[in-house]
Order: C-alpha cells, then sequence, then structure tokens
C-alpha cells in the first residue's frame, strides 16, 4: 500500500537488487555490530540501567527502594538476567538483548517506508539507517530507548493501516503500542504529540466513509489502549507502595532537571551522516508540501510527517537532548531519507549532461562539503578517535565519481547500476567511521570490574559516583549514581546528613573515588577520609575501610625460607594507626590458599598482627614467566603501634600455608609511639620492586 505520491515506477530488476543491496548492507552493519558488542567501552548510562535491572532481580522496587528517573517497564525485562552468572557476561547478554531489538527497529522502519513510499524506498531507508552513527553508537548499549523506538514506529504502522477505515482493532494496537513505549521512556511524548496533531486532522477532515461515531469510537480506543498499560503499572506500584515515589522521580523531578538549549549532539548527526540528514530534511520538506495539497484520503501523509517534525523539535525541549533521544524519530527520518535519496538517483539517471553534471555537484556538496564546514565552524570533535576525519572525506569523494561516471555514462553502465553505486557511495564514510569505531575499547573497564569483585562479595555494597563499575553490586545510597547533573538536582541535606547517615547505617566495603566524590556534603568527605584508604597505588580510586589489625599469639621460627616482598606504603593511617601495605609471595608457589602475617620485632620481643589479602594481578603479570598465580599476592594492615612499647621495631612478613611457612624480616622499621616521624628504611637486601 503506497501513499497519495508515490515515486516513478521502477522496474523489477532494480527494485530486486535495491532489496537485496539493502539486506546486504544491514548484514554488514551487524556484522560491525557483532565486535562492538564484545570490545566498545560501556557507557555509564548501561551500568545505571543494568544495575537497576539487577536491583529489581533482587526484590528492590524503582523510585521506592533506589532513585531511578526512567519508567521502570525496561528494568522488570531485563530482570530475569539477574539469574545467570558469572556476572561480567550479562553485561554483554544485555546488549544482545539491545541488538533484537534493533533488528525490529530496522524491521519496522522498513515496514513503514514500504508504506508511505513504496518497497525499494523502505529498503533503502533501513539499510541508511542501519549505517547511521548515531543509531549506531546507541543501540550498540543497554537503553530503553531501543524498544521503544520499535514500539512508536508499530504504533505508527497501525494508525497509518487504519487510517482509511477508523479498525478499531488496529487503533486500539496503536494506543496499547504507545502506552508501552511510554513505559520505556517518556522521551517519546515529544514525537507522540506529532502523532496526536495527525489524529486530530483525521478527526476533522477524516477519508471518505468515516462518520462521526467512527471517529469517536476511533479515538476512545486510542487513547483507552494508550492509558491502559500506564494504568496496569500504577496499580501495580500503588500495591508496592511506591506510586507517589514514581511519579515524584519520572513526571515531576524531569520537568525541573536542567535544561541545554542547544542540541550539541545535532551536529554528530550532521557530520557523520551528511546524506541521510540532507536527503531526510528534504524528504520531510517535500512530503509536508505534498501533504497540504492532498484531499482528505490522502492526509495521513501528516502522520509521519508531523511525528518526525515533532521529534526533531523535541531536541529543544527534552531538558538533555542526548544521543539516545534521537532514536524515537531516527527510524523516520531514516524513511523520509529513503525515500529522497531514491528519487534524486531516478531523477539524476533520466536528465541530461548538464542536470547530470549539477547532480553530481550537489552530491559532493553533500557528503564532503556538510562535514567540512562543520569541522570548519565547530572545530568538531566527538571527543572520540574514529579515524583520519581527510581520509574519511577524501573516499567519499572518490566514491561519489565512479557513481557519477556511470549516471555519465549510460551506454556503458545501465541506470538501475548507477541507482545502486549511487546509494553504495551515500554509506562510504558511515561505513568508513563504522570500520574505525573498534578502537574504543572497554578491556580497563572489565578490568576495574574484574577487580572490584575480587575485593567485595556479591552482597557487600559500593558507593559509586558515575562509574559504573559498582554494578553487579548493591548500591550504598539511595542514589545509585551522584554526577554533576544529580548532585545539582539534590538538597544539601541529600548529599551531607542523609548520605552520611545512609554510610553509617550500612559502611560500603567499597567507595569509587572519582571526581564526583569531591560535590558530596563536606561532613561526608571528612567521614571518608578518615575511615577509607586507597586498595592500591594504581587502582587508587577503590577506596576501603581499613580494619585495626589483630594481633595473634602463636611462636614464630627461625627466619625461614625465602619470600619476595615489596613494601610500597608505610605511613600513619590514624590516630596511633600505622598502615602498611604491598606484597608478598613465596618463590615457585602460586599465592593462593595461604595467610599472611606482619611480625614486628624488637629487643623485648614479636608482636604478630594479621594482614588482609589485596588483589594484586599486577605483580602476575610482572612474573609472567614463572607461570604463578600471584594475584593474591598484596596485603594490607593497619598496625595498632600505640599499643606496643616504646622502641623500634623490624618489620618481618610471615605466610603460613597448609604444606608449608616462609618468614623473612624485611628493610623497613618502624618505632613506637612516635610513629608518626620519618621512617627511615635500613640498606639490607631483600627489597625488590616490580
Amino acid at each position: 500500500m503506497q501513499g497519495p505520491t508515490p515515486l516513478p515506477k521502477i522496474n523489477g530488476r532494480l527494485s530486486r537488487g535495491l532489496a537485496a543491496a539493502a539486506l546486504i548492507l544491514i548484514a554488514v552493519s551487524f556484522a560491525f555490530r557483532a565486535r562492538l558488542v564484545f570490545t566498545r567501552y560501556f557507557d555509564p548510562d548501561e551500568m545505571e540501567h543494568l544495575h537497576a535491572a539487577l536491583s529489581v532481580r533482587r526484590g528492590m522496587v524503582p523510585a521506592r527502594d533506589f532513585f531511578q528517573h526512567h519508567p521502570p517497564l525496561y528494568y522488570y525485562l531485563l530482570a530475569p538476567l539477574g539469574f545467570l552468572e558469572p556476572e561480567i557476561p550479562v553485561l554483554f547478554l544485555a546488549r544482545g538483548v539491545s541488538q533484537v531489538f534493533t533488528l525490529l527497529v530496522l524491521f519496522s522502519t522498513y515496514r513503514l517506508g514500504k508504506r508511505c513510499f513504496g518497497r525499494e524506498a523502505g529498503a533503502l531507508g533501513a539499510a541508511m539507517l542501519a549505517f547511521n552513527f548515531v543509531f549506531l553508537w546507541r543501540t550498540i548499549e543497554i537503553r530503553p530507548d531501543i524498544p521503544a523506538a520499535a514500539l512508536l514506529l508499530e504504533g505508527i504502522i497501525r494508525l497509518w493501516d487504519g487510517w482509511r477505515d477508523g479498525s478499531a482493532r488496529r487503533w486500539l494496537g496503536a494506543g496499547l503500542l504507545f502506552g508501552t513505549a511510554f513505559l520505556f521512556t517518556q522521551k517519546v511524548v515529544y514525537p507522540l504529540l506529532g502523532t496526536g496533531a495527525a489524529v486530530v486532522l483525521w478527526l476533522l477532515s477524516p477519508p471518505p466513509g468515516i462518520g462521526f461515531r467512527d471517529r469517536r469510537r476511533a479515538l476512545i480506543l486510542l487513547v483507552a489502549g494508550g492509558l491502559l498499560p500506564i494504568a496496569a503499572l500504577a496499580l501495580f506500584f500503588h500495591l508496592q507502595g511506591g506510586l507517589i515515589d514514581l511519579v515524584r522521580t519520572n513526571i515531576l523531578l524531569p520537568l525541573r532537571w536542567r535544561r541545554k538549549v542547544w542540541p550539541w549532539h545535532l551536529r554528530t548527526l550532521v557530520f557523520y551522516n551528511p546524506f541521510f540528514t540532507a536527503a531526510g530534511g528534504m524528504g520531510i520538506l517535500y512530503r509536508l508540501r505534498t501533504a497540504f495539497k492532498s484531499r482528505p484520503e490522502g492526509y495521513r501523509e501528516f502522520l509521519p510527517v508531523l511525528t518526525v517534525s515533532a521529534g526533531i523539535a523535541g531536541s529543544w525541549l527534552v531538558p538533555i537532548a542526548q544521543p539516545q533521544y534521537f532514536l524515537s524519530f531516527l527510524p523516520l527520518a531514516a524513511v523520509f531519507s529513503g525515500f529522497a535519496f531514491l528519487a534524486f538517483a531516478q531523477w539524476a539517471t533520466r536528465t541530461g549532461p548538464a542536470g547530470k553534471s549539477a547532480a553530481y555537484l550537489l552530491f559532493i556538496a553533500v557528503g564532503a562539503g556538510i562535514p567540512v564546514i562543520f569541522k570548519t565552524l565547530f572545530n568538531y570533535r566527538l571527543g572520540i578517535n574514529l579515524g583520519d576525519f581527510w581520509t574519511g572525506v577524501v573516499i567519499s569523494i572518490l566514491a561519489a565519481v565512479i557513481a557519477f561516471a556511470a549516471l555519465l555514462k549510460p551506454k556503458i553502465v545501465k541506470p538501475q547500476t548507477a541507482v545502486l553505486l549511487l546509494a553504495a557511495a551515500v554509506l562510504v564514510r558511515p561505513a568508513w567511521t563504522f570500520a574505525h569505531y573498534h578502537l574504543l575499547h572497554n578491556r580497563d573497564q572489565l578490568k576495574a570490574i574484574d577487580y572490584l569483585h575480587r575485593i567485595t562479595a556479591p552482597d557487600d555494597r559500593v558507593m559509586d559516583g558515575w562509574t559504573g563499575i559498582s554494578v553487579f553490586r548493591p548500591h550504598a545510597y539511595y542514589y545509585y549514581f551522584l554526577h554533576e547533573g544529580m548532585l545539582k538536582m539534590l538538597s544539601e541535606e541529600d548529599k551531607g546528613e542523609r548520605l552520611l547517615a545512609a554510610l553509617k547505617e550500612n559502611p560500603p566495603k567499597v567507595i569509587i573515588n572519582d571526581v564526583y566524590l569531591n560535590s558530596v556534603g563536606e561532613e561526608v568527605r571528612e567521614f571518608i577520609a578518615r575511615r577509607y584508604r586507597a586498595s592500591w597505588p594504581i587502582h587508587h580510586y577503590f577506596l576501603m575501610p581499613y580494619r585495626e589489625s589483630e594481633r595473634h599469639f602463636f611462636p614464630l621460627p627461625e627466619e625461614k625460607g625465602e619470600i619476595r616482598y615489596h613494601i610500597e606504603r608505610l605511613d600513619t593511617a590514624d590516630d596511633a594507626i600505622v598502615e602498611l601495605r604491598g606484597w608478598a609471595f613465596i618463590p615457585g608457589e602460586s599465592a593462593t590458599d595461604r595467610e599472611t602475617f606482619i611480625a614486628l620485632e624488637s629487643k623485648e620481643g614479636v608482636y604478630i598482627f594479621d594482614a588482609q589479602d589485596l588483589p594484586r594481578p599486577d605483580v602476575t603479570d610482572a612474573y609472567g614467566n614463572s607461570r604463578l598465580n600471584l594475584d593474591m599476592s598484596g596485603f594490607l594492615a593497619f598496625l595498632p603501634t600505640a599499643t606496643l612499647p616504646k622502641g623500634s621495631y623490624r618489620i618481618g612478613i610471615y605466610i603460613r600455608k597448609p604444606d608449608g611457612e616462609a618468614l623473612v624480616y624485611t628493610t623497613r622499621e618502624l618505632a613506637s609511639p612516635e610513629f608518626n616521624h620519618p621512617l627511615h628504611p635500613v640498606k639490607r637486601s631483600g627489597d625488590a620492586g616490580l
């Protein structure tokens, strides 16, 4: 079913060629995705969404038990992933769920394009969307905007199909889809305002044969369908005692969120996909013009036009227009891009030499000129390395030259082949971007998450700012994340007294020392400074509470065996406490199934204190040739020196294992009770750094 102003007739061979090429291009785009799902860095938003889903899995209710300003349906959808172990693969499984919904978005884009402009435009639009950088950027990630986009498209398709007959089933289905999309993200409200405007036009100027009763019934079913899933969720939260919290965090608070008037990510959209945005804009304007000239039965052209226009306008209305918001209108824009580009390509193949030359210059101006202009005006940088800019521009120009060479030689190259070459030229620059996107790696994030898991148990609480590293651990405060935007929304009491009360009631095992920790209340910072220390020099942003080492009473052997060690820190931790940290292992033996003690020897005797084990995978890496597992070779002790007799003490390290033991006295000494005086190492052999 085509719209009132379809494209010129396309012969069967070209139609089949375009459909096959589009399918191949979409498959190629997913070949890029297959690696990126596992290797591309994790946005903190992804961690936020997955953490919310895992919190639901633990029996918590969003908004009531932890802060979340997104509607909760996505979290209930992902919650079953909490059954799976080990934990880190859950990140990739959740990204896999996003890829399933991405396929649905692409399929729905094709279906809508087929209805509006024909199969060829739908196929080309879906392929252009698959290679849109912003679309790839956000659909790789764990985001509720992706299923919301699929539901929004399917709802529009049902309205399009029910436009001429007012089908109760289709209008009710559209309402259900729109209401469910809202439960994934409130941001669909903006494009739905355009959909609502088109519905009003349908009510005022219906197609022939649709009476007042039919229109009234359709409108009631549409509204009832939209409210039904929302009412069901509201009832569920009311029974859970969290409805008021849900309204406060999901509706009232976003209205107060600090707004950024200029949606700067629109520059990203234009810069990396100039053909997509230029063709989409021209397609929207052209269809808006033809829609005004249509008869009432053709007014449904306003449905996609007004929906995508309202979505674009929403970029200036949404509090913070991050790229994920664009998913609400990019598929619709892709439909118009496919239509406009195909119309342009057909015209270019049929016009004379002068027209072909003009088309050639226009093609170059869009493909290379827009990125160059944007780079010049804005000194544009996305903040990530996506390959050499000028190389991408040159390749785009070469692709255009080859494509238009086909247009200028119609006796050699058939017009349908020229159209396919033009379509390929359009996607060269996005493909170049895709090829360099793998440079953004997540290996450091995965190492940090793995390290956090080593020093915490699954039920240990972690306080995070905005790193997302604590995604698999319960949070220490009602507010899971404390980034700049959230801290500006919170009161001084929330950032101070209430946060401090939460930390005292359930002390977190780890505090992530990111930049946002400096913006919490002063009393909170003082509390953390008194009770927490960096876990080890490399991972200095993992703050752990120190526990005073306990004294033990058992006989020690004489210096026995060999221990390779390094003391990295020997300093005052608190009043009458000395912090001692480093690593140690018995040569030839893995650092597993062992206990580490600190022996303080003086003329009067030996005092023995226990030490905490710390993960030190860097030691394993440094001694990789030994093929030993030294990951747990680190140790940390807080020695109560004020309880010791006044004097000087040699520091010894004692390692006890089920099948043996070793003791060595190091090159370091400390004094008691003048522990805050400078401590000078004694020059002896044995102390070795990495």
